[in-house]
């Protein structure tokens, strides 16, 4: 699992459903390394539930680059040229909410 946050609300119309700041669990489904002329690292993960007062509940969320036939998850390819890859905190992406 991998503790994130949201950086932006989530809103339906004008109500505000979750704050910025929003606990939000992801899951890891798939990690491999690419090997070749730019090694890197594919990461693929999807949301699984926001913790909203105490009260943790599961939510549907795509990446906003993949088609809605997609899947909820996102695939990142992250380079790695030295083979010791750790991903800092703060790294971001956008979603797609209530589709």
């Amino acid at each position: 699992a991998l503790r994130c946050e949201l950086v932006t609300p989530i809103q339906d119309g004008r109500k505000l459903v979750a704050p910025a700041g929003t606990p939000v669990t992801a899951r890891i489904v798939e990690l491999s390394r690419i090997y070749g002329r730019s090694p890197s690292v594919l990461l693929a993960f999807r949301l699984e539930t926001l913790d909203l007062d105490g009260t943790v509940r599961t939510f549907a969320a795509r990446a906003k680059r993949a088609p809605p036939a997609a899947g909820a998850g996102v695939r990142m390819v992250l380079p790695d040229p030295k083979g010791n890859l750790r991903i800092k905190s703060g790294l971001k992406s956008k979603w797609i909410t209530g589709e």
